[in-house]
């Protein structure tokens, strides 16, 4: 099959359940903390005030999707921009009031208004294939993977699948090439028989500098993982098993299921974590439910 051949991932042992599907985000919330995974996919809840991080990923990701459905379409780039500021403000009339200060506003206008000035000649050299795209691929007997991709597009090098990211500043090469999320990305768009495609991230760096403000093409970034036949099947080895060892604790009922959970006490995954009130109440002996729908709610089925 190529650089990816999925034949080696055809299972050795008997089969653990009819179809385990786990997406790149659970396998992540899994790994970073098994108690911020437990809240979010055993329990099931959510922040009922999301981070600020995660609601300024979200509604750029909205503005994003509709200026490149816009061209998709046969807008022009000043429709498009045009149409994605609506949807900003439409998106960030919603959540405002949960977040004064005007600092969402600042940081994805600021961004935006850059950001669509930088691919204006870019508008007319590419051809937008797919916006938001959900898939779900069979990867063996056992396990599917779902996937969303922001954007497929054709550019003068080729079919591309981007993912975008708003980030304070850019990724380090390492974490680039050591995320999975790429390479998982790459098989499922393989194993659907799409045409060879180079994965990226769209880097949009809200961060306000001086330098920022001269050159705003300093902002953004487009950086390719490199992607071999051995990193494509050692990731997608390495989800599966993450996926089994979720299965297996699902299997032991919720309580249970929770007294095997362990709290990651790393710096890096507490800083923005939302689950970080009702972890430190638990810790503290503080009841739950004293959390559960006024600072968390149940979290929407997909």
């Amino acid at each position: 099959m190529g650089l990816f051949q999925v034949e080696k991932l055809n299972p050795t042992e008997p089969i653990i359940a009819p179809d385990l599907k786990n997406s790149h985000s659970e396998i992540e919330s899994y790994n970073i903390c098994r108690r911020r995974h437990w809240y979010g996919y055993g329990l099931r809840i959510r922040s009922a005030k999301p981070g600020l991080q995660l609601v300024r990923g979200s509604i750029g990701h909205a503005s994003l999707a509709r200026y490149y459905s816009e061209l998709q379409g046969g807008s022009s780039h000043r429709e498009a921009t045009k149409l994605a500021f609506e949807e900003l403000g439409t998106q960030l009339s919603g959540v405002e009031p949960l977040y004064p200060g005007g600092k969402l506003r600042e940081d994805l206008s600021f961004t935006l208004d850059a950001y669509f000035k930088w691919v204006s000649e870019e508008s007319t050299q590419i051809r937008v294939i797919a916006v938001e795209q959900a898939f779900t691929v069979r990867v063996n007997d056992n396990f599917s993977l779902p996937f969303v991709v922001d954007l497929i597009l054709r550019t003068e090098g080729g079919i591309e699948a981007w993912d975008h990211k708003f980030v304070w500043d850019f990724y380090n090469p390492n974490l680039v090439d050591l995320s999975p999320q790429l390479p998982l990305y790459y098989a499922g768009l393989k194993l659907l028989d799409y045409p060879p495609v180079t994965v990226r991230y769209n880097e949009l760096r809200y961060r306000v500098t001086e330098k920022a403000k001269a050159d705003i093409g300093s902002r953004f970034n487009r950086v390719a993982p490199r992607i071999s036949q051995a990193r494509v099947l050692t990731t997608m080895e390495e989800h599966i098993k993450a996926g089994e060892e979720i299965y297996a604790l699902r299997q032991l009922g919720l309580e249970e299921w929770e007294k095997k959970t362990i709290r990651a006490k790393n710096n890096a995954a507490c800083r923005n974590c939302d689950f970080a009130k009702i972890c430190i109440g638990e810790l503290n002996g503080e009841d739950r439910k004293h959390y559960i729908g006024l600072d968390y709610v149940t979290r929407e089925s997909k």
